[in-house]
């Protein structure tokens, strides 16, 4: 009994690590995804404001 239980538990802990791990990939990915737009906006000011316009128009 005490055998399944440890590796039920291990088997828990694994898929808890594997999408904490995932969870953290996925927010850096977000996070460079960003900073690299932000890095493209800087660059390119009036394009980011005619597509940041242009969104709000169609979201509006």
């Amino acid at each position: 009994m005490s055998a399944t239980l440890t590796k039920v538990v291990s088997w828990a802990e694994n898929i808890v690590s594997a999408i904490i791990s995932g969870i953290k990939d996925i927010l850096l990915t977000v996070y460079l995804a960003l900073l690299n737009l932000g890095k493209w906006m800087m660059s390119h000011p009036v394009e980011s404001l005619q597509i940041l316009g242009t969104l709000w128009v169609l979201l509006a």
